[in-house]
Order: C-alpha cells, then sequence, then structure tokens
C-alpha cells in the first residue's frame, strides 16, 4: 500500500487476505485452501501462487538435474580410482581435488566461470535461461556455468565418500572370496563392491539433491535463472508473503518424494532389501 496508505485501506487489505482473524484461524484457512489447490495470489505480481510457481519450479528442477548429473559423472569415477590407487600419488592429487572443490564458496566460483567462459573466452553466457525442452542446444549453453558452481560441492563430497565406501567393501571377505574364484577385478568390482556400495552413495546423493535445491537460491540469483530460488528471494524482498509460503511448501514436498525414490531405489540396488 505504499507509506501514505491510510487506515481505512490497511484494514480493507486485512478484510481481503484474512490478517484480520486470528493467527490460528489464518492458518487452519490456508491449510484448507493448498488442500483445494489454492496457495494464494502474490500480491506483488498480481497472479496467483500456483501460476507463479508452475513458471518458476521446471528452471529450478533443470538446473538441479543437470548439477547432479555432472556431480556424479565426476565423482564415481573420482570416487572409484582413487580406492583403486589408493596411497599413490593419483590418490592424493584426487583427495586434494576433493577438498579444495568442497571448500570454495559457490558464489567466488561462480564469479570465476563467469570470468573465464562468459567475459574471457566468450563461448559460454553468464546470465539468463533457456527452456531446454524447447532449444536443448542453448538451454544447455545456459544451464552449465550454474549447474558446475552448483554441482562442484556435491561432486567433491561425492568423490570422498564414494571412496570410502569403496575401500571398505574391498576389504570385506566375499571380495577375496571372488578373486579366489578367478574373476577378474572389473567384475570384482561391478558386480560386488560398487553394488554393495551403491547403497550408501545412494543415501548421500538423495539427501544432497535436497540440499542443491537451497544451493541454488544464490546460483540462480548470481546467473539471472527465474527459478524457485530468485523467486523465493525476491519474495523475501517485497515481503510477498503468499508466494514464500508455496515455494518453502514446494521444497518440503519435493524433499519428501527424493526419500521416498531413495527409500524405493534401495531395493533395485540391493536385493536384500524387501519392503512387505
Amino acid at each position: 500500500m505504499g507509506v501514505e496508505a491510510t487506515s481505512r485501506q490497511i484494514a480493507q487489505i486485512e478484510r481481503e487476505y484474512g490478517l484480520d482473524k486470528p493467527l490460528f484461524t489464518q492458518y487452519i484457512i490456508w491449510i484448507g485452501k493448498v488442500l483445494q489447490g489454492d496457495l494464494g495470489t502474490s500480491i506483488v505480481l498480481l497472479d496467483t501462487t500456483s501460476h507463479v510457481l508452475q513458471r518458476a519450479l521446471p528452471i529450478t528442477f533443470q538446473l538441479t538435474s543437470i548439477a547432479l548429473l555432472i556431480s556424479i559423472a565426476i565423482s564415481i569415477p573420482a570416487g572409484i580410482l582413487s580406492a583403486i590407487k589408493r596411497n599413490t600419488w593419483l590418490d592424493n592429487l584426487i583427495r586434494m581435488t576433493s577438498f579444495v572443490g568442497k571448500s570454495i564458496p559457490n558464489f567466488w566460483f561462480a564469479l570465476i566461470l563467469m570470468l573465464l567462459f562468459a567475459v574471457y573466452a566468450r563461448i559460454l553466457p553468464a546470465y539468463g535461461y533457456v527452456n531446454i525442452l524447447r532449444d536443448p542446444i542453448e538451454g544447455v549453453r545456459h544451464t552449465i556455468l550454474p549447474a558446475l558452481t552448483l554441482g562442484t560441492g556435491l561432486a567433491a563430497l561425492l568423490t570422498r565418500m564414494t571412496r570410502s565406501c569403496v575401500l571398505e567393501e574391498l576389504s570385506e571377505d566375499y571380495v577375496r572370496t571372488a578373486r579366489s574364484k578367478g574373476l577378474t577385478e572389473k567384475r570384482v568390482l561391478a558386480r560386488h563392491v560398487l553394488r554393495n556400495a551403491m547403497t550408501t552413495i545412494i543415501t548421500v546423493i538423495g539427501l544432497q539433491f535436497a540440499g542443491l535445491l537451497g544451493g541454488a537460491v544464490l546460483t540462480e540469483s548470481i546467473f539471472g535463472l527465474p527459478g524457485l530460488g530468485k523467486l523465493v528471494v525476491d519474495s523475501v524482498g517485497y515481503r510477498d508473503y503468499q508466494v514464500v509460503q508455496g515455494v518453502v511448501l514446494v521444497y518440503a514436498l519435493m524433499v519428501a518424494l527424493i526419500n521416498l525414490a531413495v527409500d524405493i531405489t534401495y531395493a533395485y540396488v540391493d536385493p536384500r532389501i524387501r519392503y512387505s
């Protein structure tokens, strides 16, 4: 309403949004509307919160998915190689790289990537968003830098976790038995070691994927991606509480669904796990 709003105008807005009711009553009303698919209306954007979230959610999902794929593609092979080459120069190099990758702040790494690939080399855009379904090439080009920024910390953590899990499995008796049967080292790793180690690795991936959603807040703001992260930052700044509530609710649902997917995946990775 602005600083010149009269008491009558404020009272009218409070009646329209139900702010004149007790907090408990407001919460019950909000829950009832959410169950009907009504998340309220954005005060700033003058659009329903559902429509605002529908526009922002695919952007964040595209970013986090590509970041997760990049981190898995880097960390799993690096972690396995580090475990196989334990206490060698290669193992030390991978461990040091993962330590540095985990320690680097995302905002600083984002600026370095923008400086190298967008300002100096001019091969990747530093700002904006393109839907990957409409234009796959441009969509990937616009997502590479923010995805690298977001996935670096996860890749470093997964590398160290993969190394630890593989080393633990390599010391088990069943690995010694498999080798005594004449199986090659590749078959021992693929059919025995990795299959047993993947349970822990999948758990970490699921938990960290939920963490990527939170990390997207800063990354999307830096690279100008109009996803959930930038949306919640803008909404907090404008005190658009309806949108803030909607974003928090979507984050909570996504974390719950990710954990459910991880639990279901256990049964396919480890045949010893069965759900009744």
